[in-house]
């Protein structure tokens, strides 16, 4: 499920990558199938002064100029012992058979003072992909995360704050209409005054901002 493409979670989430990026330094894009994708698209040019690494595990690779730059394995990563000044982590942490090993190592990599930004679902429905296989492309989905789940996940840090994305009526209304509904600027001016995303309550998924 993607941020809506404007109202009060987009603008959020801007304001969220401008503080990753404003120190600049090397940002990690761990667990995605292609450079910028999900809710990273819009945002691609505020990455021009840093150096932006996507990485998927075993990705399939098609001569795209948006392919991931890297495999890494987000329960063994390949870099050094606070080498990252940040770190993004979307929707990824679900798929993982072990989600405290993989968050351990999002804290590991990152430098003191590095910044992460993760998301996880709560109150949405079922979306692996595929069989067996251990590539990018057909994964399973394991877990729901509440927002003191995420906060256990994410100790290692110095300091993490967790926000609700959507409030119990979008979520409720999510069931039933089509994503793009939620975009169209009378509705979503309405869900961003009246539909405040409360943590304890119901959400379709947290947002973590994290600082070691």
């Amino acid at each position: 499920m993607a941020l809506p493409s404007h109202g009060r979670a987009r603008q959020w989430f801007a304001r969220q990558l401008e503080e990753l990026v404003a120190a600049g330094g090397t940002i990690l894009d761990v667990g995605t199938s292609a450079r910028f994708a999900k809710e990273l698209a819009p945002h691609r040019g505020l990455f021009m002064n840093v150096d932006y690494v996507a990485a998927g595990y075993e990705p399939t690779r098609t001569g795209a100029a948006d392919d991931v730059d890297r495999h890494e394995d987000i329960q063994a990563l390949s870099y050094p012992d606070g080498s990252l000044d940040g770190v993004i982590c979307l929707e990824v942490l679900e798929h993982v058979a072990d989600p405290f090993k993989a968050a351990s190592e999002l804290v590991r990599v990152l430098r003191p003072g590095g910044r992460l930004i993760c998301s996880v679902p709560f109150m949405t429905s079922y979306h692996g992909k595929g069989g067996e296989s251990a590539r990018h492309d057909s994964y399973p989905d394991y877990w729901r995360f509440t927002h003191e789940g995420l906060r256990t996940l994410l100790s290692g840090l110095s300091s993490a704050s967790v926000y609700a994305v959507d409030g119990r009526v979008e979520v409720r209304l999510q069931q039933w209409l089509p994503h793009r509904v939620f975009s169209a600027s009378l509705i979503r001016s309405a869900l961003d005054r009246w539909d405040v995303p409360i943590l304890g309550k119901m959400t379709s998924r947290h947002f973590a901002i994290g600082i070691k």
